[in-house]
């Protein structure tokens, strides 16, 4: 009696059990194969129809482009740059501006000065626990608006409060300590008067009101 070969103990006639089952398993890998083609092939024309779509809607873009431009073009020559935005005005503001933006911040404003051309108005800040009265005027020229804080009276010429007074002006710039004519101690800041806007005059409002508080320890007398 012949055996099944590399199965001891087996009879020949229960090959057919293994031939049989090493044929549905191969028909079964057969149509694997197959579907899978068939997947590939299914997804090869989709991609085809994409690309083909794609191209068609360039060329309709391209060609919408083409048809448009000449039309802008004679807007353009027509009216003028339609797209264009109008920059921000740099045009100086006047001393009643400068009052009204004062106003619009929200804060009460003393009048000073009512001389036309000479008005200096005045807010009292609070600053880390400092009032802190501000002069707000423009110059003679226009050209800056300046911000002032009165500190007291200047120190004794041959005080050395003066010397540390100088260092702290390379500290707080654009701020600075001066002394006026009448000899006051003063803080102050200069602003270009272009395109002041509520928002800019706020924040050199916050910038002297900061370093009058922190410099503090200079300016106040013993």
């Amino acid at each position: 009696m012949k055996l099944w070969p590399n199965v001891p103990g087996k009879k020949v006639e229960n090959a057919t059990l293994y031939t049989g089952f090493a044929g549905k398993y191969m028909t079964v890998a057969n149509l694997f194969i197959k579907y899978r083609a068939v997947g590939i092939s299914v997804t090869l024309l989709k991609y085809d129809l994409y690309c083909r779509n794609v191209i068609r809607i360039t060329k309709k873009k391209i060609m919408l482009k083409r048809l448009l431009a000449p039309a802008i073009f004679i807007l353009v020559l027509i009216t003028g740059n339609p797209f264009q935005t109008n920059a921000q005005t740099c045009d100086p503001i006047t001393r009643s501006q400068l009052k009204e933006m004062l106003i619009q911040l929200g804060f009460e404003v003393k009048v000073l000065e009512a001389t036309p051309g000479k008005e200096k108005f005045e807010v009292k800040h609070v600053k880390d626990g400092f009032n802190v009265p501000v002069g707000y005027e423009i110059s003679a020229s226009t050209n800056y608006i300046w911000l002032t804080v009165n500190l007291g009276n200047k120190f004794d010429d041959y005080s050395s409060k003066n010397a540390q007074l100088i260092r702290q002006n390379g500290i707080i710039q654009p701020c600075q300590f001066y002394v006026t004519e009448s000899g006051r101690l003063m803080m102050g800041l200069a602003i270009e008067n272009r395109g002041v806007n509520n928002a800019l005059l706020r924040n050199k409002i916050e910038t002297i009101t900061a370093k009058v508080a922190e410099t503090n320890t200079y300016w106040k007398s013993n």
